[in-house]
């Protein structure tokens, strides 16, 4: 599946009324990644008054919390950023440092808003794909037909390894999985396994 996420990790700085916004972005795949990102980010920034943030994943789980803010004023507007740009697999904290200038609940939700789609913008929006992995495993009798399989659609080599038999894990396209699997299954040979992972 093609889904629209950011080509690489960033933080930017947005000074409003006396007030440090961070914009923190990172590229994660699951909430795990979500977590270890959060926790890094509340160490780094621990004396900060909050670190609002929200998360979207190509799986369908996403979440937004404002972190002491006045409700909705700093979690919806982070995550609206990331719908804005429709980015999948990020997760965006907007670390605040008062100013003793009050923003208001308006003047927050831009100020929010605003760095999260800086951060975002910043980070580079590119097309990915959802992919499988597949291990395979046959006899050298059916290298040549493993490798014409190979040929016919694009895939990432993980691990190749020749001993007793061949034995590869590759990659691929989550659309292309049912193709491929028609293609290996035709030499009976041939062992596979697919995995999210």
């Amino acid at each position: 599946m093609r889904y629209r996420t950011i080509e690489k990790d960033v933080i930017v700085k947005n000074v409003i009324k006396r007030s440090i916004f961070i914009g923190s972005v990172r590229r994660v795949s699951d909430l795990e990644e979500v977590e270890a990102f959060l926790k890094e980010i509340r160490r780094k920034y621990r004396d900060a008054n909050h670190n609002p943030y929200a998360y979207r994943l190509v799986t369908g789980k996403q979440y937004y919390s404002d972190d002491g803010e006045p409700g909705g004023s700093a979690g919806v507007p982070i995550f609206n950023a990331i719908r804005h740009f429709g980015v999948y697999n990020v997760c965006v904290v907007v670390t605040r440092y008062f100013g003793g200038v009050k923003l208001g609940i308006p003047g927050l939700i831009e100020a929010y808003g605003s760095t999260a789609a800086f951060a975002i913008k910043s980070a580079n929006v590119i097309e990915d794909v959802t992919t499988k992995t597949v291990e395979i495993r046959f006899p050298y009798t059916s290298f040549n037909y493993v490798s014409y399989a190979l040929e016919k659609v694009p895939h990432k080599i993980i691990k190749r390894e020749f001993k007793e038999d061949g034995f590869i894990i590759l990659q691929i396209d989550e659309d292309l999985i049912e193709e491929f699997s028609t293609l290996l299954k035709r030499d009976e040979r041939i062992n596979f396994s697919i995995s999210n992972f």
